[in-house]
């Protein structure tokens, strides 16, 4: 509770304390991996998670957030457009199948899940099958659309594309999320034009 009110200092305490009271618990390793995530810390969110997971924890969450971190130092290391190493790609991929299986209807997981296969070259359909059902889970969320938009351009559908950008370009849309979705806009009509 004092981690979502934004009292990082005073969960962080709590946090210590039961891992002195209950080390063998995965949850003051989950909080504790949270709380890094809050400090943009992912190096030590990667690492208490991963103590979490391998005490067996069975949140969810704690599967997600460690796929996150892991997929993010990675890819900051490999360059935007890198592929993953494969040994990280696969662990990855795993976590974020538990963390499905766990909850089937939490939608960060599977736009994940859908940017990974991407990234890695994967199975193109699977990843906008993943993305679409994130869309359906969460409507409201436009990077799920951008992503869904990229994995099209990708596989070469640009009227997909541009429907789906649609939307994304309307002055409503936050600026930032209008000007990526611009972007890939012009890039597929570059593609097009070269033709």
């Amino acid at each position: 509770e004092l981690l979502h009110i934004a009292h990082p200092d005073a969960a962080e305490k709590y946090f210590a304390d039961a891992q002195k009271l209950a080390p063998a618990s995965p949850l003051p390793y989950e909080g504790l991996g949270l709380l890094a995530i809050q400090r943009e810390q992912s190096d030590k969110a990667v690492h208490e998670l991963k103590e979490a997971l391998q005490l067996g924890s069975s949140s969810y969450i704690a599967h997600y957030f460690y796929a996150l971190e892991k997929f993010r130092l990675a890819a900051a290391a490999q360059g935007e457009r890198g592929s993953l190493p494969r040994n990280t790609a696969a662990e990855v991929h795993d976590e974020l199948i538990k963390s499905i299986t766990l909850m089937p209807d939490f939608g960060p997981s599977h736009e994940l899940f859908g940017i990974i296969e991407l990234a890695q070259d994967g199975n193109i359909a699977v990843a906008e099958q993943h993305l679409q059902l994130a869309i359906q889970l969460e409507p409201e969320n436009p990077y799920y659309l951008l992503s869904l938009a990229d994995v099209q351009a990708r596989n070469k559908q640009p009227e997909a594309t541009r429907r789906t950008l649609a939307t994304l370009l309307l002055p409503s849309v936050e600026a930032k999320i209008r000007a990526q979705a611009n972007e890939l806009l012009q890039q597929i009509t570059g593609m097009n034009s070269a033709r």
